[in-house]
């Protein structure tokens, strides 16, 4: 369903920051064992693939990827965008240093300063993102 929307709406634009799936959802994925979440994480990254975008990655935060996925049974090549609040680092990119951690998003208390005097800030997640996927600062490349 996702690739046909894409397909329909999305061609002919670069979808520069990626497509992410938000697998953590104690309702549903969160009842499968990890080995059947894993799985069904690495289907999904495959079918992106195969569909033609090859900058589809897995957006969870850090209690997931540590204790739910079997990230070691995943692709090399898999980008990983980490969410971690009120720590003063990636910790799973700290942890995992091979793996393709191409964002962490460190915090949700964001607020657009511009707007917020006259009561209309639009708050947002915090995010960092890393060119080359390595830097556990949090300082990034892209904030």
């Amino acid at each position: 369903f996702l690739v046909e929307l894409l397909k329909e709406y999305c061609t002919g634009t670069e979808l520069k920051m990626g497509i992410w799936y938000d697998v953590e959802d104690d309702a549903t994925t969160g009842t499968c064992d990890n080995e059947t979440i894993t799985a069904i994480i690495s289907r999904w990254i495959c079918a992106m693939n195969d569909a033609g975008y090859k900058n589809a990655g897995l957006y969870a935060y850090y209690a997931w990827l540590s204790s739910k996925i079997n990230v070691d049974d995943l692709a090399d090549y898999v980008p990983y965008w980490c969410a971690q609040y009120e720590y003063h680092e990636n910790s799973f990119s700290a942890e995992h240093p091979t793996k393709n951690v191409l964002m962490w998003q460190y915090a949700d208390n964001g607020t657009d300063d511009v707007n917020a005097n006259i009561g209309n800030g639009i708050d947002y997640d915090k995010n960092v993102a890393y060119d080359d996927g390595d830097d556990t600062t949090g300082k990034g490349d892209i904030e």
